[in-house]
């Protein structure tokens, strides 16, 4: 691998530099979340839509991942191509309702409510003869 350039000092410096970069997006999603974001209770999350117009497509994503994760109450988000496909369509005019990753997103005036999806128990009946 040194042929090539890399030795173990430039990957340390390269991990470094990754980390650095994720502490800075961890550090304004926060923010962002902090100005748009509110909680109404454990399973339900009201974010105004100004989301879009004030705070980075890098911050916006990673805010909503964490609020499905959180509304959810799963480890992991939905996938990226499917968080980026919902903040898609949330920008365009005809969005209305949608669910993803166990959450309904649903659009309230200039606002989206995230809330956690109820599972529906299925029963089956047995007809007696």
């Amino acid at each position: 691998m040194e042929k090539e350039g890399l030795d173990t000092k430039k990957i340390f410096k390269t991990v470094e530099n990754l980390v650095s970069a994720n502490q800075a997006l961890n550090f304004y999603k926060n923010k962002a979340l902090y100005k748009h974001a509110s909680f109404v209770s454990k399973d339900k999350c009201l974010l105004n839509k100004k989301i879009f117009l004030e705070e980075a497509r890098e911050i916006i994503f990673k805010s909503f991942s964490d609020i499905l994760s959180l509304v959810s109450g799963t480890y992991y988000p939905p996938r990226s191509k499917k968080v980026i496909n919902l903040i898609e369509r949330l920008k365009g005019r005809k969005f209305i309702k949608s669910t993803l990753g166990g959450c309904i997103i649903e659009e309230k005036d200039n606002f989206i409510l995230i809330s956690k999806e109820s599972k529906v128990r299925k029963i089956s009946y047995q007809l007696e003869k």
